[in-house]
């Protein structure tokens, strides 16, 4: 944006980039305005990567799958064996829920379907919180890079040419 600015500046007639190329404070001028762009797209870059590496997963898949076996007939501890046999990561809480349940004698698998379909949403609610702070982290860049650059590429040059010409 602040280089649109520069060229439309200098469409109107204000001669920014006559000041910027024409004189050695010009120089720094440009040469700080394009340090602070890079800084600001490999910023901007990281906070984007930070939330586009978040690898998408079922945190429920273990509960589901041992209630579906559950209800299918197998027992609990040859279902615990098939899912770590597939090479699925059974949590610590799923052996603690089962224990509990066993002493209870309650219907484990309605319990453990409930347990997966809370694990998902406490997974979807904490996406939610974290796209909602993904503009606020964005402005970060925008108003402690990009503005100094603006100011120094279209401000500082049309101010210096109108005071030069007057």
């Amino acid at each position: 944006v602040p280089w649109l600015a520069l060229l439309l500046a200098q469409a109107f007639g204000l001669n920014p980039l006559g000041f910027l190329f024409g004189s050695a404070f010009g120089w720094i001028l440009l040469a700080v305005s394009v340090v602070l762009s890079w800084l600001a797209y490999r910023w901007t870059n990281r906070i984007v990567r930070v939330f586009s590496d978040v690898t998408p997963g079922d945190p429920g898949v273990c509960y589901s799958g041992l209630a579906l076996m559950l209800r299918s007939g197998l027992g609990v501890g040859s279902g615990l064996k098939l899912l770590n046999r597939n090479g699925l990561r059974v949590p610590q809480e799923l052996n603690g829920l089962v224990a509990a349940q066993t002493r209870v004698g309650a219907g484990l698998a309605a319990v453990l379907q409930t347990q997966a379909e809370w694990e998902r949403s406490k997974s979807r609610q904490k996406q939610r919180e974290d796209l909602a702070r993904l503009p606020i982290r964005l402005l970060y860049p925008l108003a402690v890079l990009l503005l100094p650059q603006f100011m120094l590429l279209t401000v500082l040059p049309i101010a210096a040419s109108a005071f030069a010409g007057n």
